[in-house]
């Protein structure tokens, strides 16, 4: 009776797995639909991502469906690392950011599709940041990158307009070790005065489960690695085009690719996008290598701290804890390596729980991204919190 129990929960997980794949790479799931229209939002658009992306292109827009670094983390036979199925000169190619110069369509949170412009560099920036003086850098996930809000709403862009020189260098899916790299390949070529860290509890440490078999993205840890990415903007862009169009499926536009079997087989075994649904931090199927956050941390004060920049880390709560008041087992281990390290730690957990209704922080007042309210409370946090200690 316990190996049939065990099996039909197993069975449902990965049947509840299948759905969530589906709705994330097909269209805007029915159920936030129907939440949209509940909630008296109009005109909503449950198009798909690959008809949203081949309605623009045939307007002769040059538009990409988003492209997360994540994405390249391809399984490497059976030594159990990951490598990037991209390279320049025969050299293996990580790329940080997505597609450059042009226009990304991220998500549809809220009944309707964002899309966001990306710099020479596939950020979402406004190009003009990178010819000023750059006094803050943002690294993040998706919530950094502005999933799934309009540019001038995220936090991110809420600050670049009240703070001068704010990059913004998050990507979805980033965990630890692509945060890392990208202050290491972009930010410290800039030497910021301050460096914002963004954790978010609901699934940093399972993306740093996957980063960790990544023998390039390891390398950052010993100075080992550094692509010098922020020298080859056009390379990149080309190499992730060409890339994009290979893998792409014969009844998509090039615009859309596909992701690999490899990766979506592993993602289906790891459950993963079931975890990231409910920000299940502690159902990973190893334990969260806190050792490894503590070192990642300790390189990335080292090198802020090499051109007398300040690292903060702004703790961003997951849904389910807002909803259960409870903490993630993340905040003790984080806050403790912050204390060790002497690195400030914004919280937000204590900030978004002190609201009236946590819920309207939220698109549609249910789970996912932060909605307008929430970025917006982001932003003032941070920059109350810089503006405390210049």
């Amino acid at each position: 009776m316990v190996i049939i129990s065990y099996i039909s929960i197993l069975g449902s997980l990965y049947l509840f797995e299948v759905w969530q794949g589906s709705q994330k790479f097909g269209q805007a799931p029915n159920s936030m639909l129907e939440s949209a229209r509940a909630l008296g939002v109009s005109d909503l658009d449950n198009r798909s991502k690959t008809q949203v992306v081949q309605d623009l292109r045939q307007r002769g827009q040059d538009i990409y469906s988003s492209i997360f670094p994540s994405l390249f983390l391809i399984p490497n036979g059976a030594s159990g690392s990951v490598r990037s199925p991209v390279s320049i000169n025969g050299n293996e190619l990580m790329p940080l950011g997505g597609v450059a110069k042009s226009q990304a369509v991220l998500c549809n949170e809220s009944g309707h599709w964002v899309i966001h412009n990306t710099d020479r560099h596939g950020f979402d920036n406004p190009d003009a940041v990178w010819e000023d003086t750059v006094q803050t850098v943002l690294l993040g996930d998706s919530f950094t990158q502005g999933m799934c809000v309009g540019e001038k709403q995220s936090y991110a862009g809420l600050l670049g307009a009240a703070l001068p020189g704010v990059v913004n260098l998050g990507m979805g899916g980033n965990g630890p070790l692509f945060m890392l790299a990208s202050l290491v390949e972009y930010a410290r070529p800039l030497k910021p005065r301050n460096v914002l860290w963004f954790y978010f509890e609901g699934n940093d440490m399972n993306d740093l489960a996957v980063e960790k078999r990544s023998p390039l993205l390891m390398h950052y840890l010993d100075d080992q690695t550094r692509q010098n990415l922020i020298d080859h903007g056009d390379e990149i862009r080309q190499a992730l085009v060409a890339y994009i169009d290979s893998a792409s499926s014969s009844d998509k536009p090039a615009a859309e690719p596909s992701i690999s079997w490899g990766l979506r087989a592993f993602r289906f075994l790891t459950l993963t996008e079931t975890r990231i649904r409910f920000g299940l931090t502690g159902a990973q199927l190893a334990p969260p290598d806190y050792a490894l956050l503590d070192r990642i941390l300790d390189k990335a004060q080292a090198l802020t701290a090499q051109w007398g920049g300040r690292l903060t880390i702004v703790y961003l709560p997951s849904w389910t804890s807002l909803m259960d008041g409870r903490r993630s087992p993340d905040w003790d281990q984080l806050t403790t390596i912050a204390k060790r390290l002497n690195i400030d730690v914004v919280d937000m957990q204590a900030v978004m729980m002190a609201q009236p209704d946590p819920k309207a922080l939220f698109p549609l007042r249910g789970p996912g991204h932060y909605g307008e309210q929430g970025h917006r409370l982001v932003a003032e946090t941070v920059k109350d919190a810089l503006m405390a200690n210049p």
